[in-house]
């Protein structure tokens, strides 16, 4: 019997490795901070058993969990995706948690802060 390859398979194939490679990553994150499936879960409105379907590839999440999946494991949901998803040039993830520092100064703080910023960086480029 000859086995046929579809398009809408191979597409189904790369989803589902997606999907796979998706809750890794967010696994891997997770233990990292020390954190439980149930307490990301209840930090996002969920619980744990939601976490787990997420990581194992058994449940598909709306957008919007997966930015507050990345939130909470204070990364970008740029770095939860799939590989064949991300750009070679990614942003450090301290630069992500910096930025969620500033954004909880007042505005005259956070400006001051940008000024010194953008003088450190115009010093070291001007460096030889």
């Amino acid at each position: 019997m000859k086995t046929v390859h579809s398009k809408a398979n191979s597409i189904e194939t790369a989803v589902n490795a997606d999907l796979v490679e998706l809750g890794k990553n967010i696994q891997k994150q997770r233990e990292f901070l020390g954190m439980s499936q149930e307490s990301l879960g209840l930090d996002i409105g969920s619980n744990g058993n939601a976490i787990y379907l997420y990581e194992t590839a058994q449940r598909v999440m709306k957008v919007d969990k997966l930015f507050a999946i990345a939130e909470t494991l204070l990364i970008t949901p740029t770095e939860l995706c799939p590989r064949r998803f991300v750009d070679e040039e990614k942003i450090d993830p301290r630069l992500y948690q910096i930025g969620e520092k500033i954004k909880k100064m007042d505005s005259r703080k956070r400006d001051k802060v940008f000024q010194a910023v953008e003088a450190l960086v115009n010093g070291f480029l001007d460096m030889p």
